[in-house]
């Protein structure tokens, strides 16, 4: 579930640093908010584990995840498995993708046009966001995995502005992925 915060102005934030700390607190309260009302909607009655990773419900023990970016928060539920979920707005500067990223996907990204390279690094960025996040991965160890073996099936969704979920087997894994490229979400389950 995804939902959009509401902007808003918050006087007597006059520094960078405290209007991004009160963004985050916006955030951090959006996804909790958007957590209960899953819950509701799925008439759960729980509370949330936030005691350790990944996060649980107390009573269910359903596994919980959360993302945000900008103005926007996403959840997702699963009670069978950790999964992750990513949602992000913003691009990916192509220095960092080069500081984190596997050689084998450098070597293909670097191939393409500004553009795709740009959204691809992207999608690769949010996959591997939601593979740190089930697995407890430090930021240094997820995004140094190599996830070549996707980037084609992804180049392909490159174009795809569709709300229709786009499924993708991770063959290193027990996982699928899926892509919500209009919303900019992408799930691990």
């Amino acid at each position: 579930m995804s939902a959009q915060i509401a902007s808003t102005h918050h006087d007597g934030q006059d520094n960078t640093h405290s209007a991004f700390n009160y963004e985050r607190q916006q955030q951090r309260k959006g996804v909790r908010d958007l957590l209960q009302h899953l819950l509701q909607k799925l008439a759960i009655y729980d509370d949330l584990d936030e005691t350790q990773f990944p996060y649980r419900l107390i009573h269910h023990r359903y596994y919980v995840c959360f993302s945000h970016s900008v103005d926007r928060v996403a959840v997702v539920v699963s009670s069978h498995r950790p999964v992750g979920i990513d949602i992000e707005v913003q691009s990916v500067k192509w220095s960092i993708v080069q500081r984190y990223y596997h050689t084998d996907e450098l070597a293909v990204l670097d191939k393409l046009n500004t553009i795709k390279r740009a959204h691809l690094s992207r999608l690769l960025w949010q996959v591997k966001e939601c593979f740190i996040k089930v697995h407890n991965y430090t930021l240094a160890q997820g995004m140094g995995i190599n996830y070549a073996q996707l980037i084609d099936e992804l180049l392909i969704n490159t174009d795809n502005e569709d709300i229709t979920p786009i499924r993708i087997k991770d063959t290193q894994s027990i996982y699928r992925i899926v892509l919500l490229p209009k919303l900019r979400i992408i799930i691990t389950l």
